[in-house]
């Protein structure tokens, strides 16, 4: 009798035991959010939290003529303001109805005031919410994140926050800037010689619309031109670049593409340029890089470091300048190629070394972090604390090398049609 009362009593405790799904919530009850915007005024330290979700429809059982199932969800815009970030969440949270659930979310949108006041401790909230997942998409507004939501294109069928993913993805085939996540941008602020960068996001409003939700509080708005938002554009073009967790300056097009070739950033742009100075459209020579990879190596000359940046890079020949004498593509007019390539890229380079070493002085390359990898012990006893004072100043060897490919066997028959 002992034992029968025994084989029932443990199961029932296992049962006890098992802590079930406490904090379940019905799919229909969550506000998915899968894009933050955050603002800061600068006059009065309000901080503005933006999010753009979607709100599940119920489903219907049935199949739209689209081929979707169910009802529509519908897409909505947020906006409050408050002393602290978690402060304007709150009251977000509290208008809504539905959980705010941030595991959808994939881009991240910090206005200039914000980045310039209160980076580190956007950064913070980003880590300890672990619902956020740090894989989404970092960007800095030149303007207002909250504009930037609001902002929606004619000819563009899916909501701002899903076209700024879609541009910064498409970064690679620029070169005017690259994608970073939240993981990568706050292990940049914790490392020593390796300082924080972000994409660059300019929006630009086609008109005013004093009920869009740029300057609206708490007012919810769905998405299309009759929902509250203003038509726009925007465009990923530039890095912001920071320097000890505090904004240091932007980075343009052609900067960004210098610091890419430098950290061996994977990219397919496409690079022209003249044949001579006052070459017209018949001197340019176009190409599309295929493949590149940047390799930073610091060596030693009397104890100081010397920084080596040797960058490879493939492209196709996308079009033979018409001036170019001979117009067969030899394999010495293929290294004549090659060898403008290389300077067009190499100018690129010291154009990013200047604006990061003179101008704004932060270590973006990561010069710093590349030479305590290779020397740690005198990284440790004698640079890590000073590197911001030497880095200024450190002499860096900039070796570039390309090969052209695709050239083509027809070149001479193309050109006398």
């Amino acid at each position: 009798m002992k034992g029968k009362m025994l084989f029932l009593i443990v199961p029932i405790l296992s049962l006890c035991m098992l802590s079930g799904c406490w904090d379940y919530i019905e799919y229909e009850n969550l506000a998915l959010v899968f894009a933050m915007g955050i603002d800061m005024e600068e006059q009065t330290g309000q901080v503005t939290v933006t999010l753009q979700y979607v709100v599940p429809g119920a489903s219907k059982g049935g199949g739209g003529g689209d081929g979707s199932k169910g009802a529509l969800s519908k897409v909505a815009i947020k906006t409050a303001s408050g002393l602290t970030l978690a402060d304007a969440v709150q009251k977000i949270q509290q208008s809504v109805g539905k959980r705010l659930f941030y595991g959808y979310m994939d881009i991240d949108v910090i206005g200039e005031a914000a980045a310039k006041n209160i980076i580190e401790d956007i950064m913070g909230m980003n880590d300890r919410t672990t619902s956020i997942r740090n894989t989404a998409r970092l960007v800095i507004a030149s303007g207002k994140a909250a504009d930037a939501l609001s902002i929606e294109e004619t000819d563009i069928s899916v909501p701002a926050a899903a076209h700024i993913r879609k541009l910064v993805d498409e970064t690679i085939s620029t070169g005017n800037a690259f994608p970073i996540i939240i993981e990568d941008f706050i292990e940049h602020m914790q490392i020593r010689g390796l300082e924080p960068i972000a994409p660059r996001l300019v929006t630009t409003a086609a008109g005013k619309n004093e009920g869009g939700s740029g300057s609206s509080s708490e007012g919810i708005q769905g998405t299309g031109s009759k929902g509250g938002l203003k038509e726009g554009h925007h465009t990923i073009d530039g890095m912001a670049a920071f320097k000890g967790g505090e904004f240091a300056g932007w980075l343009d097009g052609t900067e960004s593409r210098g610091l890419a070739w430098i950290t061996g950033k994977n990219m397919a742009p496409y690079i022209s340029f003249k044949t001579s100075e006052d070459a017209d459209t018949k001197g340019i020579m176009f190409f599309r890089v295929t493949k590149s990879k940047g390799k930073i190596k610091v060596t030693l000359d009397n104890g100081k470091p010397v920084i080596n940046v040797n960058v490879y890079a493939e492209a196709d020949l996308k079009k033979y300048a018409k001036t170019m004498e001979p117009q067969i593509l030899t394999p010495d007019v293929i290294k004549m190629i090659q060898r403008d390539l290389e300077s067009t890229i190499h100018s690129e380079i010291e154009t990013a070394l200047k604006k990061g070493q003179k101008e704004l002085k932060t270590d973006i390359f990561g010069f710093g972090f590349a030479f305590y990898r290779q020397y740690p012990k005198l990284w440790h006893s004698m640079y890590e604390q000073k590197w911001e004072e030497v880095f200024p100043d450190v002499v860096v060897n900039v070796n570039v090398k390309t090969k052209v490919i695709s050239t083509g066997t027809n070149i001479m028959e193309f050109f006398n049609r």
